[in-house]
């Protein structure tokens, strides 16, 4: 017998998947050669394959005791212990192949494995990428590796290995969907967008592809869009719960409850013990002012899901439509005891906040951290908590970070607390959304701030000189833990450019009183909103008619957004001229402030506006939504704005009677004017 021959046709039957006859051949050699260590170990690995662990290592080990250095013995005899959850005995394999081979991918992979599986992420992180290095083009590991920094919330990541997974194999279904759910989680929805249309065109029959964009497209209110790719896929799977239950909210956010109401009842058909389809009917029913019908179906939801988050605050909110408002209460306490339920945590600390329970409120109000649309600030806190401590009100602070987070009114508001903070702390330095430096940097001039955005957030490179950070969102817990500490409230802080200020005046060249106007915070043509929901906290410019009509203003445009065409529609059917100025009041917010401080007074909804004309102490009438912003509390004159005189329309009401009341208030403040 050619020994070398033979073990050489072994390997090829095993390579081409033919293992009884590499099996047949192992036999005969093992049969002249009992001592084989080759032999051996490639019988030893045939059976490990075939699920006899206890024979193929027994096999292995004699191989070993023959000759101990075969980095493929104890690589498959470290697969055979993996397979049987043995992870400590299969590391020690591994370790022992690697000793012979440093540079074993296989090795380094199904030790990461094991790591794992043990979820010491760390050590398993390490091993993958390790495999990588070792083998650049090893998938394996690459896709592992990918997920797992997926389950940790690590999306870039994640992001860049699926897409080195994709180079290495174009055009793969799994690879590609991760790239897009990747994106979807990391909030870049015209890149998740821009993947399943590309998976789309791949497999154009997909229903659960076409769910998926569908599904993205709707996070975008991009809702007609949304309702073409359901469509299709209902038409290709007229049996998929789901897709009637997504076609069912794409109606309700457009305003069509009947359609909404039939597709929900439909995928109730097929899942009649559902939950969030039980909700969703009874958000229809209370859009049709069916309310018996939506306590009915909120209460099916929430006997299924004690713990239905959505379904409880929905609840809630319709008690305070009927202004049932202890029994509003009631609900809110249920979700404030649900504390691994992140969505119930977050609605009942907005909901105490709302009604000035600071010590409940800011207590649970860290649960916002965990919410899918906090992921990158939650990784960044993660990040900088290894360099210094989060501050907790510490008085003997030198040095304070505080980093931004939520919108631009947001900062504008949280940092109201700044002026009063610096009286306590030397060094403060802020992390500022770059639209706003300028005008903080006016207004406060001994505060560092440096430009960050929330959605890319960057260490400071000086971050080992601050002895504690704070987030925007968690100052009020220590300086605005009461009623009575709001008397701490200034009346305004920011400084607008004067300069800019007297240009701007300058320009409108009137001897008349200068309303500024701002009524809407997404913005459409000709004033149609984006968002289905948003007429509930924007207007329509003719909805201040009944203001327009009664008083002789100069009015001057304060609205972000390309909004030209619709104040000229406006002065072409009612006869109004609302100027222009040359601010792009989107872009440019220190000119946006130096367009409000040249107004006498301010008319607007809750949007940055409103928070910037409050900061600056102007006199200011703003129409709010109380379901909208907690921080408008249920007040006429805000806390955290003193000159802000609030209008809020009451749940079960369109605008109107609020701004009969606002107009109302407007015409006394001008007659006070007139008076002297």
């Amino acid at each position: 017998m050619n020994i070398e021959k033979s073990l050489s046709e072994a390997l090829n039957f095993m390579r081409e998947g033919e293992v009884g006859q590499a099996e047949f051949l192992l036999n005969t050699i093992l049969k002249a050669f009992p001592k084989n260590s080759y032999a051996l170990t490639q019988k030893g690995i045939i059976l490990i394959h075939k699920k006899k662990f206890k024979e193929g290592i027994d096999l292995i080990k004699s191989s070993l005791l023959i000759k101990p250095n075969q980095p493929e013995a104890f690589l498959h005899m470290g697969i055979a212990f993996y397979q049987e959850n043995k992870f400590d005995e299969a590391i020690e394999c591994f370790d022992d192949a690697i000793k012979f081979k440093s540079d074993y991918s296989e090795a380094f992979y199904t030790k990461a494995l094991c790591y794992e599986n043990k979820n010491l992420k760390d050590e398993a992180i390490t091993n993958f990428e390790l495999a990588i290095l070792y083998d650049p083009n090893y998938i394996d590991p690459i896709i592992t590796l990918g997920a797992l920094y997926n389950e940790l919330h690590q999306f870039d990541k994640a992001l860049n290995l699926f897409k080195k997974a994709e180079i290495l194999k174009p055009n793969n279904k799994e690879y590609l969907c991760m790239i897009a759910q990747i994106n979807l989680a990391m909030g870049n929805l015209n890149e998740a967008i821009k993947y399943s249309t590309y998976l789309i065109k791949l497999y154009p029959m997909d229903t659960i592809l076409l769910e998926d964009r569908a599904f993205i497209y709707i996070k975008k209110s991009n809702f007609d869009d949304a309702l073409i790719d359901l469509n299709k896929a209902i038409q290709l799977n007229p049996n998929h719960t789901s897709l009637f239950y997504h076609r069912s909210l794409v109606f309700e956010s457009l305003g069509l409850h009947f359609e909404a109401e039939i597709d929900c009842k439909k995928a109730l058909e097929f899942d009649s013990e559902n939950p969030n389809i039980l909700a969703q009917l009874a958000l229809i029913n209370t859009s049709l002012e069916r309310f018996d019908k939506a306590f009915s179906f909120y209460e099916k939801a929430i006997n299924l899901d004690p713990k239905h988050a959505i379904a409880i605050t929905n609840k809630a909110r319709l008690f305070a439509r009927l202004e049932k408002y202890d029994l509003e209460k009631i609900e809110y306490m249920k979700l404030l005891v649900m504390h691994d339920n992140i969505i119930a945590m977050h609605n009942a600390s907005l909901y105490f906040l709302r009604h000035r329970n600071y010590s409940i409120g800011w207590n649970v109000y860290s649960a916002r951290l965990s919410l899918s649309t906090s992921k990158k600030l939650l990784e960044f806190v993660n990040e900088i908590s290894k360099q210094c401590s989060q501050w907790e009100g510490q008085l003997n602070c030198e040095s304070l970070l505080l980093i931004c987070e939520q919108g631009v009114g947001d900062h504008i508001i949280y940092l109201s607390m700044l002026k009063e903070l610096s009286k306590k702390i030397k060094k403060i330095t802020v992390m500022l959304n770059p639209k706003l430096i300028a005008l903080f940097e006016r207004s406060f001039e001994n505060i560092h701030f440096i430009p960050s955005k929330p959605e890319k957030y960057k260490m400071p490179p000086n971050i080992s000189s601050f002895e504690y950070f704070v987030l925007f969102g968690d100052l009020g817990k220590f300086l605005r833990n009461s009623i009575e500490s709001f008397q701490n409230q200034p009346n305004f802080y920011l400084i607008a450019d004067l300069k800019k200020t007297n240009r701007f005046r300058s320009k409108f060249k009137t001897t008349q009183l200068v309303c500024g106007i701002s009524w809407a915070s997404q913005l459409g043509n000709f004033g149609r909103l984006h968002k289905g929901n948003d007429r509930d906290k924007s207007i329509f410019l003719n909805d201040l008619m009944p203001i327009f009509n009664q008083t002789k203003l100069t009015y001057v445009n304060l609205q972000y957004g390309d909004v030209k065409k619709e104040i000229m529609h406006f002065k072409d059917s009612f006869g109004i001229e609302i100027l222009n100025s040359d601010n792009d009041n989107y872009k440019d917010i220190d000119g946006l402030a130096s367009l409000i401080q040249s107004c006498d007074f301010v008319i607007t909804i809750s949007n940055v506006t409103a928070h910037l004309a409050g900061a600056l102490g102007k006199k200011t009438f703003m129409l709010v939504n109380p379901e909208q912003l907690w921080y408008w509390h249920n007040e006429n004159v805000s806390s955290w704005y003193p000159s802000v005189n609030i209008f809020q329309k009451k749940i079960s009401e369109d605008w109107r009677p609020a701004i009969e009341r606002m107009s109302f208030s407007v015409l006394n403040y001008l007659r006070g004017i007139e008076n002297g």
